[in-house]
């Protein structure tokens, strides 16, 4: 993650979506169930974690501005 960005993302509040982009950035289908890339999701995730400043569904672009 750029520097700039440190701790100031936003996230949508939804698992499935999460998810699915992890799977999606290792090469796979949104809808992989391969256990082996979903441990490798959820420790992308873990990753961004610390990142991440708030996880809205509502109005996720108002956090951003």
């Amino acid at each position: 993650m750029a520097p700039e960005f440190k701790n100031s993302g936003v996230a949508l509040d939804d698992q499935r979506v999460l998810i699915g982009i992890a799977n999606v950035l290792q090469g796979n289908s949104i809808n992989a169930t391969d256990t082996k890339v979903l441990k490798m999701s959820q420790e992308i995730l873990i990753d961004l974690l610390p990142n991440i400043k708030a996880f809205d569904s509502d109005s996720p672009k108002t956090l951003l501005a």
